[in-house]
């Protein structure tokens, strides 16, 4: 009964060492990914911005072509719209024409180059990560402090839980003293070795 309790203990002890080793080096990679992806990131993100705001300016040329389209037809084929437009243009008046003050909005304008084209630019709200991707691509100290902190992890994984097969097969050196004794016996062990061959 005794035996199996051990055994039970030691396999969980196993596990949690290695679920640790393996959490350790996935945020080591983790915090590497986001140093070495964050520049690309947000070369992509200003590239789909600038693809974004071509887009709309497309989309207003587009609109715009289309009303001068409609103004040409109607020019050669509505003689009233013509005319109408001509009075707009010389602000000439026929008798009894009433004018009425609008809004310019509202008016019509009759030079084409005055019309005001649609803003193509996007005013919409900056993404949540934008801010964190450009601290990530120009703050070189956070840069180097992240691969920093991802190397110590890495270097402590594979230092303190991750035990090679000698150490997993000797109960001594694998459950007695805590991480940093493991890591003594281990190298001891290699030690000893070598001096008896």
């Amino acid at each position: 009964m005794d035996e199996a309790a051990n055994n039970l203990e030691e396999r969980q002890h196993t596990w949690r060492v290695s679920l640790a080793f393996w959490l350790s080096l996935l945020f080591s990679a983790a915090l590497y990914a986001a140093v070495a992806l964050a520049p690309k990131l947000l070369d992509y993100v200003a590239l789909d911005n600038k693809f974004q705001t071509n887009q709309a300016e497309l989309v207003s040329l587009e609109q715009r072509v289309t009303h001068l389209e409609r103004v040409s037809d109607a020019l050669r084929n509505d003689p009233e719209f013509a005319a109408e437009l001509a009075r707009i243009d010389f602000e000439a008046s026929r008798p009894g024409d009433e004018r009425i003050a609008v809004e310019p909005l509202l008016s019509l304008e009759a030079d084409p180059a005055t019309t005001r084209l649609a803003s193509a630019a996007i005013d919409g709200p900056v993404a949540w990560y934008i801010p964190l991707l450009e601290a990530l691509t120009r703050n070189r100290t956070l840069r180097m402090s992240l691969l920093a902190i991802a190397v110590i992890v890495m270097v402590g994984a594979f230092t303190f839980l991750h035990e090679t097969d000698d150490a997993a097969s000797d109960d001594s050196t694998s459950t007695g003293g805590g991480p940093i004794q493991r890591f003594i016996n281990r190298y001891r062990k290699g030690e000893r070795r070598k001096t008896s061959l």
